[in-house]
């Protein structure tokens, strides 16, 4: 994905169109999604949970239609994915077990009922306008000593303020992943207080 493809995306979801969202997935725009060239970033987050909090439970935020899910293999105890189109829960539901749950929500509205050792943001960072404050709501879901994993494209990610984001959220761990196409991506593992 080019900057130009992934500011067309950013529109739909800062309009909060779920129709165009659905589209998306309906005609298999996200289709790259499943190509090696995104496997790195997808393997680092899996790789940092199955470091950190392997055998925990994990929150996948604009988990699409699942593919993280299918990185972490049987690492967790429960993993529990949220996304706003339909079309994509409606295609990651095949995947659904005793241990998996999908649903379609709105993640600056929801509210799991219960808490987490691992929330994960991949590429759901650029649709909220507080990024701050959008991390102190989602750790009132972790466990005690639960971790956010980020997964950002790069040229969104110097539009997070990192810097105050981790005067609060201390960051344990940072990797940078390029793709052979020169995609870039930053994914860290921010720490709970």
């Amino acid at each position: 994905m080019n900057n130009q493809e992934f500011e067309s995306l950013k529109r739909i979801f800062f309009k909060n169109s779920k129709e165009e969202l659905d589209n998306t997935y309906k005609n298999g725009l996200f289709d790259y999604l499943k190509s090696i060239e995104e496997l790195g970033r997808y393997s680092i987050i899996a790789g940092y949970f199955q470091y950190i909090k392997k055998g925990g439970s994990i929150l996948d935020i604009g988990c699409g239609e699942g593919l993280l899910q299918n990185r972490l293999g049987e690492s967790f105890s429960k993993y529990i994915g949220i996304d706003l189109s339909k079309e994509a829960i409606d295609k990651a539901q095949k995947q659904s077990n005793d241990k998996v749950e999908f649903c379609v929500a709105d993640m600056n509205t929801y509210s799991p009922i219960e808490k987490f050792d691992a929330i994960v943001f991949n590429e759901a960072m650029y649709y909220t306008s507080n990024h701050l404050n959008f991390l102190k709501k989602y750790a009132s879901f972790l466990n005690d000593g639960g971790i956010f994993i980020t997964s950002n494209f790069e040229v969104q990610n110097n539009r997070i303020h990192w810097s105050e984001i981790e005067t609060v959220f201390p960051k344990y761990d940072e990797t940078k992943v390029v793709n052979s196409k020169g995609t870039t991506w930053i994914c860290k593992v921010l720490m709970s207080k």
